[in-house]
């Protein structure tokens, strides 16, 4: 299964919709919705859990490109590249190295 798109030009809801499948599988909790797509991590060793909120939109500084970044507006990974932005994703919220038991 290839998580690249090619073909038509697909929408920023569209690219959420792919990240926030492979990131589901890999075990986030995800929700879709207006303002972006909000993700949160399975509970910590201590009981937390890091949420974050990603957004698809494009760069200028980039020609335009959509980009997923984060809602601070840090970016991420050019919007085709699922697999680049889960691992990003999942470094954002990984615990903090004194919240492991």
């Amino acid at each position: 299964m290839s998580t690249q798109h090619s073909g038509a030009r697909s929408s920023p809801r569209d690219h959420l919709a792919g990240l926030e499948a492979h990131l589901a599988g890999r075990g986030f909790e995800t929700y879709l919705h207006d303002k972006g797509l909000t993700v949160i991590a399975p509970t910590d060793p201590l009981g937390f859990r890091l949420t974050t909120m990603i957004q698809c939109r494009p760069r200028w500084d980039d020609g335009g490109k959509l980009w997923f970044l984060t809602d601070q507006g840090a970016p991420l990974a050019e919007a085709g590249r699922i697999i680049d932005t889960a691992v990003a994703v999942t470094a954002l919220l990984r615990p903090l190295p004194g919240a492991r038991s």
